[in-house]
């Protein structure tokens, strides 16, 4: 995928993400959703997404940044990298969300189980 080096301007900008946000707030069937990650995208950028899920999780529950690099395939620099953010609002709201989805803590919850 080629990437456009162009800037847009910051009105466009705005913009642009005031109605990204208020399109995705608005999406609240499980179905629907995966239709816009899958679409919009690549499957690398899925993954960068979930791994940095699973490692806020990790990091939460109090596992080692070895363990996570073991189990979850990732350089320590990423995993600083979450671990910088982990207190941030959008982290947080992350968090809440997966501790209050019980199928979600189980899955990655239950991705460090082995490990201890």
């Amino acid at each position: 995928m080629q990437v456009s080096h162009t800037p847009l301007n910051q009105v466009q900008e705005g913009q642009l993400y005031q109605q990204l946000r208020t399109a995705l707030a608005k999406i609240t069937d499980d179905s629907a959703m995966s239709h816009v990650i899958n679409d919009f995208f690549t499957e690398m950028e899925q993954q960068v997404f979930i791994k940095r899920l699973a490692i806020a999780v990790g990091l939460h529950e109090g596992h080692s940044y070895q363990e996570i690099r073991k189990d979850l395939q990732v350089s320590t620099a990423t995993i600083s990298f979450v671990a910088e953010r982990l207190h941030t609002e959008g982290f947080q709201l992350m968090l809440e969300r997966v501790s209050a989805d019980k199928w979600a803590k189980k899955v990655l919850g239950g991705m460090f189980a082995e490990a201890k």
